[in-house]
């Protein structure tokens, strides 16, 4: 549970409960989220070193037409304690439905025109984890190294690459799947653990469709991207990605029904 010094920390009072999902253990307490940052919480290695720097950038954000889990300062105004423990505003609501999809396009596109101005910070291109390789690697040539259970499914998507013409890229939220957007009555899409990647707007869009459709099994979905420039590109960018993490991390076990495989498959079948 929550150590004695986090509860003193961020002024924590009542009962505090786990929280389900998510890759990493969550407690609530109250309208506040509370949870332990290591090396590899935001994908990255350097996590422990952005992670204040997010949640600097994120504090400055305005919520229009959005809903976003914010950072929470410790009584002497730190974002992150020593151990890693952060606090985070408590975001309510459901993953999104496909009747939900236009609603949160929309909001994703509001997110990020809020973030337009956020420098880029230098250990974004030092990220040499899974996410980090499979990420540079999505944008670029078929790495040397790929899993042999993907490696054909990979190359094909490597195919079906075409030059997309230079867009502008900004920090965006790396990891748009089902469950880190919420959806509540009456009140704009929400997006929690927010994780740092540089690339276009766009593409985090196509994270988000390829999650919502061909990882659900339902292309159907995609019809609600078909005004996103370049979708089809982004698309199986995202796809890449999604395979290379995958190689990455040899999480190849049951991979004839894996929900990865089954994706790309049906994104090759477009």
């Amino acid at each position: 549970m929550i150590p004695e010094h986090v509860k003193e920390s961020f002024g924590l009072a009542g009962s505090i409960e786990p929280l389900s999902g998510g890759t990493e253990p969550a407690y609530r307490a109250g309208n506040v989220v509370i949870k332990q940052f290591h090396a590899g919480s935001l994908e990255t290695e350097h996590s422990l070193e952005l992670a204040p720097w997010l949640a600097g950038e994120l504090a400055q954000v305005e919520e229009r037409g959005f809903r976003l889990a914010r950072p929470v300062v410790t009584k002497d105004s730190q974002w992150m304690l020593e151990d890693g423990w952060t606090a985070w505003s408590y975001v309510q609501g459901h993953p999104p439905e496909a009747n939900d999809i236009p609603d949160v396009i929309g909001a994703i596109h509001a997110l990020h025109a809020s973030l337009r101005q956020v420098a880029k910070h230098p250990l974004l291109d030092q990220n040499t984890s899974a996410w980090g390789f499979a990420h540079r690697h999505c944008w670029a040539s078929r790495p040397g190294r790929v899993h042999p259970v993907l490696a054909g499914l990979v190359s094909e998507l490597y195919t079906r690459y075409q030059p997309i013409p230079s867009l502008p890229c900004q920090l965006i939220h790396g990891d748009l799947n089902v469950e880190n957007i919420l959806i509540a009555p009456g009140q704009p899409p929400g997006f929690i653990d927010f994780t740092p990647f540089w690339a276009p707007v766009d593409f985090a869009v196509a994270i988000f469709a390829n999650w919502m459709g061909p990882r659900q099994g339902d292309v159907s979905v995609l019809r609600h991207f078909e005004h996103i420039r370049h979708f089809d590109q982004l698309l199986f960018r995202a796809a890449v990605r999604m395979l290379l993490i995958v190689s990455e991390l040899e999480g190849v076990a049951g991979w004839e029904s894996a929900p990865e495989k089954r994706a790309a498959e049906l994104v090759l079948d477009l």
